[in-house]
């Protein structure tokens, strides 16, 4: 069974990823819309998808925390 603990710890990893990613979006030095990805970067990924993704996790992330602090045990 995973301890309370042990889950905080990885919401605390993943969030730590999010505002790396944030801040990475945030800078504004390289003047492009997104980035080539792929094996032969054939594929392009746009900043505004990864800042939309980061903000579903970031809700993902609200809600779990919500969801450990509000569940009550089933007897």
């Amino acid at each position: 069974m995973i301890t309370k603990e042990h889950l905080l710890h990885w919401l605390g990893e993943i969030q730590w990823q999010l505002n790396g990613i944030a801040s990475e979006l945030a800078e504004n030095k390289v003047q492009m819309n997104g980035i080539n990805v792929g094996k032969n970067g054939e594929a392009f990924v746009s900043f505004e998808y990864l800042r939309e993704k980061a903000d579903k996790i970031k809700l993902q992330l609200n809600n779990i925390e919500w969801d450990m602090n509000h569940d009550q045990e089933v007897k």
